[in-house]
């Protein structure tokens, strides 16, 4: 499936989803005061650890220093919840890496996003754990350049001394949701955690700016954690907007 088939189909289904949560419950009674028994909305900072051993091959059979396996992520995310069921969305910036020889530097960065489909197995006053599974897509951004100074003419003459490409592939994964709810003042917030593995399924996707790259590497697989400050919802239809923001932006950016 396409990338861009993928987020539709994502879109949709997440779109029906909401539906079916918010006619659920009375909108009157949805929109009394912000709970966490309808949805949130997140920020998080975390981190990601990478394993793509044809990638790491490719590199080291070109003489190129491996791409970092490893990158601290920011992001933002929103769930809706009817009863023990949690459905919900994020999307991850990782930060640029670097990794150097004396000939060479690589540049790693790109994003990822997660569809979330938990259940409360463990539901106290302030504590929730979710059990979570789901899908999404990740783009990962490669650079290298050649190091050492030139002159401009030099530079002219070698338009090849730096290349560009990206990858993009479809998730599945695995993880486990623990949420420490809390009030301040009369509001009430979370801080919670998020932890989980993820794999590549089917082919994935490079480019190289407006051009195709063929026979590129896949089978890319690794871990993530994220801790998360949230804050509930009004109403569940707030959150279809950063909801399909976030699996949009997975796949397109």
């Amino acid at each position: 499936m396409s990338p861009s088939r993928f987020a539709t189909s994502i879109f949709l289904t997440l779109s029906g989803l909401v539906s079916i949560a918010s006619a659920q419950v009375p909108p009157a009674a949805d929109s009394v005061m912000p709970r966490f028994t309808i949805g949130s909305i997140q920020t998080s900072v975390g981190y990601v650890q990478f394993s793509f051993a044809e990638l790491d091959s490719r590199f080291a059979a070109a003489g190129l220093p491996k791409a970092a396996s490893a990158a601290a992520t920011f992001g933002l995310g929103a769930d809706v919840r009817t009863g023990r069921l949690l459905v919900g969305a994020g999307f991850q910036t990782m930060i640029s890496r670097n990794q150097s020889d004396a000939a060479y530097r690589t540049r790693m960065s790109g994003s990822y996003g997660l569809l979330d489909l938990g259940f409360a197995a463990l539901r106290t006053h302030g504590l929730t754990v979710y059990p979570l599974g789901g899908v999404g897509a990740t783009r990962l951004s490669l650079n290298v350049k050649e190091r050492g100074d030139f002159t401009f003419d030099d530079g002219l003459q070698r338009p090849t001394r730096e290349m560009g490409l990206s990858g993009t592939t479809a998730l599945v994964h695995t993880g486990l949701l623990v949420e420490q709810r809390f009030h301040a003042r009369e509001s009430e917030y979370a801080v919670s955690l998020r932890v989980g593995f993820a794999r590549s399924v089917g082919s994935q996707a490079w480019r190289s700016d407006d051009s195709n790259v063929g026979n590129g590497p896949r089978g890319i697989h690794g871990s993530y954690m994220r801790l998360v400050f949230s804050k509930p919802l009004h109403t569940r239809r707030d959150a279809l907007l950063p909801l399909a923001g976030s699996l949009v932006q997975a796949v397109i950016r």
